[in-house]
């Protein structure tokens, strides 16, 4: 079907961003607060900086000596101090200092509790309860308090109870996402030590625990709307990585299901449907899409190849599980023959008239970061922030008519708004702060 000439046009003025910014509304959380405790755990960083891009005023509390994810980075790179990832989970915030060690402290801290929407934090379950800040005493002081709980574990069950630290990556290895990503063991031409479970290549169980940490606040914050009542959110890294896995790698344990159906490493190879993979180039990789019989013929008649129609008549059982393999090495060599760039237009001038075959390039980061498309649609922002300077930004994904995401500054230096916040909510001046810093409770 043809697309519409003024469809993306429409859609294009609709979503502009400069326009609506300007609308009354776009921050639709500009009056919900937050206190951020996130601690050496992106994932809980992450909830606070989605919340605080839609309005939220997040203040992000560091101990005294920081908090260890500002150093947390790709490479070790840091910037103004800071590590790159940290710079980037942590937009929107105001930063200050509070020994939750000290009575001093948990007592500042209750005050503010008072005056707050959410509480995040990323502690070992049963730390906060212990200092007599957890969930079950600051409802009693805030009934309406949502209060989230981020534990690579979560706070209850086997793993809980463990009570063992956590990060991004055992969070994959024990959601069994790494289990199966990479190359398959015994492949050939593949080296052996190449032939190993894979981490992903971003936090991605941290990324997903903010994003569905995030999408938990906004329900907690709707249902006390309806009931006047607070919750709790356990949400675990761990738990949230799990759902991004194939259901297709789990073992359901219905009748007659055997241990075999259990899905294997499959590296490139999709199993369940082909031609669904990354396949070799002349120049790099390639993705190719054309499962569905229809787009699997297309296929074989653009690049003339008529008896792979008659070796693989349908999907199932010819191209799936085993014989799925037999595919892929078969069109592998096809694909040997072209660039990237010229399969890619000649798919896209093919499935013009012909049942549509998906080719898309494997790129390098860097061809993505160079990529025009990604800026034109603020997915990728270049960004003037007045303490790091020009600088490229992620983005989120969701464009809006109404409410709108706004980057407004990145991460600050440790303690940068302490004046500004304490005197905002608890009315301290400058010469209390210094006795508090003296005392080492900021």
């Amino acid at each position: 079907m043809a697309l519409p000439p003024d469809v993306i046009q429409y859609y294009t003025e609709l979503c502009k961003p400069e326009k609506v910014m300007a609308q009354p509304g776009a921050q639709p959380l500009e009056d919900f607060k937050i206190l951020d405790l996130s601690y050496a755990n992106l994932g809980g960083s992450y909830i606070g900086t989605l919340l605080a891009e839609f309005g939220a005023e997040c203040v992000k509390v560091e101990p005294p000596s920081g908090d260890p994810a500002r150093y947390f980075s790709p490479y070790g790179m840091l910037h103004n101090g800071m590590g790159l990832g940290f710079i980037d989970a942590n937009r929107n915030k105001f930063f200050i200092t509070l020994n939750l060690e000290t009575e001093k402290g948990r007592e500042i801290f209750k005050e503010m509790v008072k005056k707050v929407d959410v509480v995040i934090e990323t502690f070992k379950p049963g730390y906060m309860d212990s200092l007599g800040i957890g969930y079950r005493q600051l409802k009693e002081i805030n009934p309406g308090l949502v209060y989230v709980a981020v534990s690579n574990y979560g706070q209850y069950g086997p793993l809980a109870k463990t009570n063992r630290s956590g990060y991004d990556i055992d969070a994959q290895a024990m959601s069994g996402l790494v289990y199966h990503t990479g190359e398959v063991p015994g492949t050939p031409g593949i080296p052996e030590e190449a032939q190993v479970p894979t981490r992903m290549g971003s936090w991605v169980a941290w990324m997903s625990c903010g994003y569905w940490g995030a999408l938990g606040v906004l329900a907690a914050l709707w249902w006390r709307r309806k009931t006047g009542k607070g919750q709790m959110i356990d949400v675990s890294p761990w738990e949230t990585a799990y759902y991004g896995t194939d259901t297709a790698q789990t073992v359901y344990q219905f009748e007659g299901f055997k241990d075999e159906a259990i899905r294997e490493r499959a590296g490139p190879v999709e199993p369940l449907a082909q031609i669904y993979a990354y396949f070799p180039a002349k120049d790099g990789w390639l993705f190719i899409g054309a499962f569905a019989d229809a787009s699997f013929n297309s296929f074989c008649d653009m690049v003339g190849r008529a008896d792979l129609k008659e070796k693989y008549p349908t999907l199932r059982p010819y191209r799936v599980f085993e014989n799925a393999f037999k595919v892929y090495d078969d069109i592998k060599e096809i694909t040997k023959e072209k660039t990237i760039d010229e399969w890619v237009k000649m798919s896209l001038e093919w499935s013009k008239t012909h049942p549509s075959v998906v080719m898309a390039p494997v790129r390098r980061a860097i061809e993505v970061y160079n990529d025009e498309g990604y800026y034109e649609t603020q997915t990728l922002v270049r960004f003037k922030d007045p303490i790091h300077g020009d600088i490229v930004i992620s983005k989120g994904c969701p464009k809006y008519c109404g409410p709108y995401q706004i980057i407004k500054w990145l991460a600050r230096p440790l303690g940068a708004d302490n004046e500004f916040i304490y005197l905002k909510y608890l009315g301290y001046t400058r010469d209390e702060l210094e006795k508090l810093k003296a005392e080492g409770v900021i």
